[in-house]
C-alpha cells in the first residue's frame, strides 16, 4: 500500500558534468524525471527509493546527490546522501526544550 512522500533531489557534487546523463538514467529507472524538472520535486509512493538511488549512484560514482523526503505523517522529514553506491540517511530530530519551572513562576507572578 504505502503512502505519499514529497521528494526533492539536489546534486551536490558533479565533477564530470554528468547531470544530463544522470537525469536520463533517473527517468529510465523511475519515470519521475518530469516531476523533478518541472516542480523541483515530486509527490509519489516510491517505496524502493533508497535502493533505486544507490543503484543510480553506482553508475555515477563521482557524483554526490541528496534526496529529501517529507511524508504524510508529522515529523516524517528526512534526507539521504548518496555517492558511489553508499548512502547516509538522517531523520529530523525533534525535542521539547526543558521546562523552566522557576522562570514560569517568576514570569507569571504566581
Amino acid at each position: 500500500m504505502g503512502y505519499y512522500t514529497w521528494y526533492t533531489l539536489d546534486i551536490i557534487k558533479d565533477p564530470d558534468n554528468q547531470e544530463e546523463d544522470f537525469y536520463k538514467a533517473l527517468d529510465e529507472k523511475t519515470g519521475l524525471l518530469h516531476d523533478f524538472e518541472t516542480y523541483y520535486g515530486t509527490e509519489a509512493k516510491w517505496s524502493n527509493w533508497e535502493s533505486d538511488m544507490k543503484e543510480l549512484s553506482k553508475k555515477f560514482p563521482k557524483m554526490m546527490f541528496r534526496i529529501d523526503g517529507t511524508g504524510e505523517e508529522q515529523f516524517d522529514v528526512w534526507d539521504c546522501h548518496f555517492c558511489n553506491g553508499r548512502s547516509y540517511y538522517r531523520k529530523i530530530q525533534t525535542y521539547w526544550e526543558p521546562f523552566d519551572e522557576l522562570g514560569f513562576y517568576i514570569s507569571n507572578k504566581l
